[in-house]
């Protein structure tokens, strides 16, 4: 787990429902135009819905940094995400 998600993580638990990535009150993603920051995030973010029971959410936060990370040609990076994906996609998370 990274340092921004063990942060993150009890008032993510303590939140219902979850703030999406598209939610306008989300003050972290959407401002930054610096795409390894945002996508960290998104990372960050996947993580944290992932460990608070929110597979879906977290699936939708990892979809969002690896379009970025494609945009981008982050090729290293996108494995990573996809790799994360592979993991909620046959249950075993990434955690």
């Amino acid at each position: 787990m990274t340092f921004l998600a063990s942060l993150a993580l009890p008032a993510c638990l303590a939140c219902s429902p979850p703030r999406r990535t598209d939610d306008p009150l989300n003050p972290i993603v959407a401002p930054t135009e610096v795409v390894n920051v945002r996508t960290a995030v998104l990372m960050d973010l996947a993580e944290v819905l992932l460990l608070g029971g929110d597979a879906a959410g977290a699936a939708t936060a990892a979809g969002e940094a690896l379009e970025l990370y494609e945009r981008k040609g982050n090729v290293a990076s996108a494995a990573r995400v996809q790799s994360f994906l592979a993991g909620l996609r046959s249950g075993a998370g990434a955690a």
